[in-house]
């Protein structure tokens, strides 16, 4: 049937281009003006599709209006938790390591006993709400200056209904996810700005880490759920980790906040690794090649078509842009929030000002080192197109090349291999980062 539907012969409207996307519950066609969500026939547990007669009853179902505050009661709070750690035993030692998963268990029955007073307060105050119950940033849609959202949980309004709180932090943890985690801490600092509710900065991680269990949890659960492509059943599995290990940062965090270096000559992967470990520990993400396009006036993919050392790459601009990165990293980590800084540091007095703003802000400093050997590094700058922020093109390569002094004096420095999938790459750094802080 599926297969019929995306023709544009099957609808009575105009419809070229008929685009199909999938959850872990419905099929969305979109074809011309309309969008048409079919239920899938399954049963995960937390919803049961798998007759007809049940499917109806849920396209049918209109669960609002009163009632609400049980779903924000410590019994709805723990029976969730529980559904979700029943539901991910057979995910144990794939996507989500047991270690990793006792963390989690510990900070979520420590929470909830230690905080019952404040989620009981939550309560009393009127703050949970029959809201959207899946607001990511794929469930907003931006026309001109107005935000709409769409596609809220119909399911179940145990899901859709909770603590405004649980609603902001999906959004707050889908931002921090895609490696934007100034952007996450910038919504959530609006969203208290406008409603006055400054006691939601002591659930906001707690709320986080659920949504991002979740996440996890649902994408684990699709592996299962059809016959995949090895290199699709990989893509969700590796996502499906990135989410776990999401959850486990905001579980357990790291002590103190952590200053993080991706570090290695051009093409090495070092962007790559950074925006991954942004992604899957909520770092403040600060690009060399961001920073310094912004300073310079261009589009972040504007190319600068310039000789090695000059304009935009003259030794002052390198300077006046590693000082800025410094500088913003410093702001953040003042707050009490990690960063990646993502650059070469070829220079050994780039790294020591790296070495030095973490000691005067007593952050705790890992620097990762890419590294690839020559052939492959000369076959990413070769193979670069117009999408790529960095300049670095393979004509500079000899000049590049010299200019890089290896880190022989950061004796502590984690080498990786970049030469292997980005996902494996991605994994090795986190687990690093866990074996550290964790």
């Amino acid at each position: 049937m599926i297969r019929k539907l995306l023709s544009p012969r099957a609808y009575p409207h105009p419809a070229q281009d008929v685009r199909l996307e999938e959850t872990h519950i419905s099929w969305v066609l979109l074809a011309g003006r309309y969008a048409y969500k079919l239920k899938k026939p399954v049963d995960l547990g937390f919803v049961d599709l798998s007759s007809r007669k049940k499917r109806a009853a849920d396209c049918a179902e209109d669960a609002t209006g009163p009632g609400v505050d049980e779903y924000g009661s410590l019994a709805t709070i723990r029976a969730n938790w529980d559904e979700n750690f029943a539901q991910t035993a057979p995910l144990l030692g794939h996507s989500l390591a047991e270690e990793l998963d006792q963390s989690i268990r510990a900070h979520v029955q420590r929470f909830v006993r230690e905080q019952s007073d404040l989620f009981k307060g939550r309560v009393a105050r009127g703050m949970i709400r029959d809201g959207h119950g899946d607001l990511h940033a794929a469930s907003i849609c931006v026309e001109g200056r107005r935000l709409r959202l769409f596609d809220c949980v119909e399911f179940a309004a145990r899901f859709r209904c909770a603590d405004v709180a649980a609603e902001a932090a999906f959004l707050a943890m889908d931002l921090a996810h895609r490696g934007r985690a100034d952007l996450s801490f910038a919504f959530v600092d609006a969203y208290m700005q406008a409603s006055g509710d400054h006691e939601l900065l002591r659930l906001i991680d707690f709320y986080s880490c659920y949504r991002a269990y979740v996440r996890g949890k649902v994408l684990g659960m699709r592996l299962g759920q059809l016959s995949l492509a090895q290199d699709e059943a990989l893509g969700i599995e590796s996502e499906a980790r990135a989410y776990f290990d999401l959850a486990w940062a905001y579980a357990v965090g790291f002590g103190r906040p952590l200053l993080l270096v991706t570090m290695g000559l051009p093409a090495s992967g070092k962007t790559t690794l950074a925006e991954a470990l942004a992604g899957r520990l909520g770092l403040v993400h600060l690009s060399s090649d961001i920073v310094r396009k912004e300073l310079a006036g261009v589009g972040p993919r504007q190319r600068q078509r310039e000789r090695f050392g000059e304009g935009a790459y003259s030794s002052s601009m390198t300077r006046r842009t590693y000082a800025t990165m410094r500088r913003r990293a410093a702001r953040w980590l003042r707050r009490g929030v990690s960063v990646v800084l993502d650059a070469t540091h070829g220079k050994p007095e780039e790294r020591a000002a790296v070495r030095r703003l973490a000691s005067r802000l007593g952050s705790r400093l890992m620097v990762f080192v890419c590294e690839a050997d020559e052939a492959e590094l000369r076959a990413r700058l070769a193979g670069r197109g117009e999408s790529t922020v960095s300049d670095a093109q393979l004509e500079l390569w000899p000049a590049l090349k010299a200019a890089y002094s290896p880190p022989a004096e950061l004796a502590n420095a984690v080498v990786v291999d970049t030469s292997t999938s980005s996902s494996e790459a991605a994994s090795r750094a986190v687990a690093a980062v866990r074996g550290v802080t964790g």
